[in-house]
C-alpha cells in the first residue's frame, strides 16, 4: 500500500509539474515574448467587460500604433 501510494504521489507530482513548467516557467517560443501584449475591448452595451476587438475597431488603433514594434493583425489588414 505504501508504495502505491508513494508511486501515485510521484505521479501525481511529476504531472503538475509539467504542466506548470510548459505552462509557466517555459518562455513563449518567440522573440522578444516578454513584450507581447493583447488588446481588449469593452462593450457596455452587450454587458461585456473583456472581448476581443472586431476587424473595425482594431483599424482604429492603426495610426497609435507607433510605439508597437508590430502587430501581425496590422500587418495583415491592407493600408486604405
Amino acid at each position: 500500500m505504501a508504495v502505491l501510494t508513494l508511486a501515485l504521489g510521484i505521479g501525481a507530482n511529476t504531472a503538475i509539474f509539467s504542466i506548470v513548467n510548459g505552462l509557466l516557467l517555459r518562455p513563449l517560443p518567440y522573440r522578444d515574448s516578454e513584450r507581447l501584449a493583447i488588446i481588449w475591448s469593452h462593450s457596455p452595451g452587450a454587458n461585456v467587460k473583456q472581448d476581443w476587438p472586431s476587424p473595425g475597431s482594431f483599424l482604429r488603433f492603426k495610426p497609435i500604433t507607433a510605439s508597437l514594434m508590430r502587430s501581425p493583425l496590422l500587418e495583415a489588414i491592407p493600408s486604405s
